[in-house]
């Protein structure tokens, strides 16, 4: 019977995942952004987004307009009108 210690394989990936560990917690450490980086307005959000919520142009065109994706045009438009409301609630 085989023991997993025994398994060479399970002894480097072991020390490999204990290498990693480090170093995520290094870069964390460091301030390090892991992880994929996010998604930021366009230049031409403001008018792309005044357009599209007025009816102008359809959420097709200014995804097209911006070069966003659909979830992540979405995803900032929601954001932007939460930022929008948040900013509404500040005001005197």
């Amino acid at each position: 019977m085989w023991r997993i210690e025994d398994k060479p394989n399970f002894v480097g990936l072991t020390e490999r995942h204990e290498l990693q560990r480090q170093g995520i917690e290094a870069a964390k450490a460091g301030g390090k952004h892991l992880g994929r980086p996010r998604v930021e307005y366009p230049e031409n959000w403001e008018d792309c987004y005044g357009r599209w919520k007025s009816g102008v142009i359809s959420a097709k065109e200014a995804m097209t307009l911006t070069g966003l994706k659909k979830d992540s045009f979405y995803r900032l438009a929601k954001k932007y009108e939460s930022e929008l409301k948040g900013a509404e609630e500040k005001e005197p």
